[in-house]
């Protein structure tokens, strides 16, 4: 990967392919903005990504909806 810090939004991180991106993502030093619809399940993702070491935050957010978009960058 080129870029190896920062801070990434990772949408579908609920569960999957989204989780696992998310778990990399944190593991190769990034800050990881865990976004989607069920905030139960994202703090699922949050407490893996924590558990190994590294920075997550939840947000839920719907990215059909423009508003819940906005909404997740600026909690990001």
């Amino acid at each position: 990967m080129g870029i190896q810090s920062g801070t990434a939004i990772v949408t579908g991180a609920s569960r999957g392919v989204g989780r696992t991106i998310a778990t990399e993502l944190a593991a190769a030093g990034f800050q990881v903005c865990c976004a989607a619809r069920t905030e139960s399940a994202l703090l699922e993702t949050v407490g893996i990504v924590e558990s190994a070491g590294g920075r997550a935050i939840a947000v839920a957010a719907d990215t059909t909806n423009r508003t819940s978009v906005e909404n997740m960058g600026a909690e990001t």
